[in-house]
């Protein structure tokens, strides 16, 4: 098993936007005889760094997140410098292991049937680097994501997050790591076919939260200090959410602006590990939805996992309209002072908090993001 391995650490070179991390794409034009090819320009920082990520596990320390793909694009993103990221990455890959071995093939007529083993990561990962190599990054998150979104809540959003940094980095190999990390983690909270539930349960996410913390059965029930997965299946035990998961998958006006909402609201009410990852997923789900024919199926998927984490918070009130009023009536400091901070800070939900935060508010023209990123950063 020892070539799998190396099969595995050697495929695929990141394709990044000449914009995001300084890589040039080839010259199409046809070389002549008489002309030297020119020299494959050197990777720049980021990209080295990308590259040997590829040779660590998407997970460390039995469930935790490999978050230095995400960290790196994100620091680039907020400025800093390539000093920065190597020292960034010379503090964060201590913690990190190999990508185990793999233990059988993934075919693609039976590609999920392993789906959430939590225990075929590498075999996911050579089935999906073969896939992004047959139909293009692009062509295979059109044809997998949809039917990986049921199972958004897996490793506490993470697939989902890091899937979007990849495609926003246009880095392919991480499209096929995150593609396989999903599949491998993926966690079903819950589902049903909308005509089990009555149209007036249809509404949009902020409708549904409201709904969930007037239900007495799923209302001020915390699932305490566990990682946000297992508070997750615990919360899609309980026999009461299942009008809840369903209703999600029926609601009629969900949209990612609304749900970006609704996270937001959320984080505002509680500002916590759990909220965080609803705002970045929501992120995240924006940045991929122009690979989706049907965003708003997405979006149902994760607003069934917002409502489950809402119920594992404990449902905590809500109040968006006295959020907006007081962010507007404060004077945050500037996005620069606020990126700089974050791009100093060794904590990688700091780092991508703050840049979730800014490109949310750029989309969305909503101060309530910059807020938030100054707290977190600590200028607030």
């Amino acid at each position: 098993m020892a070539s799998s391995r190396r099969e595995i650490l050697s495929a695929g070179v990141s394709v990044l936007s000449a914009s995001l991390l300084g890589c040039h794409e080839p010259s199409r034009a046809t070389t002549s005889a008489a002309v030297a090819p020119s020299p494959t320009p050197p990777l720049s920082v980021a990209q080295q760094i990308l590259e040997t990520n590829r040779q660590y596990d998407a997970q460390f320390h039995h469930g935790l997140s490999n978050h230095l793909s995400m960290a790196i694009v994100a620091l680039h993103e907020l400025g800093a410098p390539d000093a920065r990221l190597s020292e960034f990455f010379e503090r964060y890959r201590s913690r990190l292991e190999l990508v185990p071995e793999r233990r059988e093939p993934v075919v693609r007529a039976r590609w999920a049937e392993a789906l959430g083993t939590q225990s075929r990561y590498a075999d996911y990962l050579v089935f999906f680097q073969a896939e992004v190599a047959r139909a293009g990054a692009d062509g295979a998150v059109r044809a997998y994501l949809p039917a990986l979104m049921p199972g958004v809540a897996g490793s506490s959003f993470h697939p989902l997050i890091r899937l979007g940094y990849a495609v926003h980095a246009r880095d392919v190999a991480d499209v096929a790591v995150s593609l396989a990390y999903f599949a491998d983690q993926f966690l079903r909270l819950g589902g049903a076919p909308a005509s089990a539930v009555s149209s007036s349960s249809a509404g949009r996410p902020l409708d549904l939260l409201r709904s969930i913390a007037e239900t007495p059965a799923l209302a001020h029930h915390p699932q305490g200090d566990r990682a946000i997965f297992e508070q997750l299946r615990g919360v899609a035990a309980m026999p009461e959410f299942a009008a809840a998961a369903a209703s999600a998958l029926a609601a009629r006006d969900v949209t990612i602006p609304s749900l970006a909402e609704a996270a937001a609201a959320l984080y505002a009410a509680a500002p916590n590990f759990a909220s965080l990852h609803v705002v970045t997923s929501a992120h995240a789900l924006r940045v991929l939805s122009p690979l989706l024919d049907d965003p708003a199926a997405a979006s149902r998927w994760l607003l069934q996992a917002l409502g489950a984490v809402y119920v594992a918070m404990g449902t905590p009130a809500m109040r968006p309209e006295e959020d907006r009023a007081r962010t507007e009536a404060s004077a945050p400091p500037s996005w620069e002072a606020i990126a700089a901070a974050a791009a100093a800070s060794n904590d990688e939900h700091v780092i991508k908090l703050v840049y979730t935060c800014r490109e949310e508010a750029g989309a969305y023209r909503q101060p309530l993001y910059q807020s938030f990123a100054a707290k977190k950063a600590r200028l607030a």
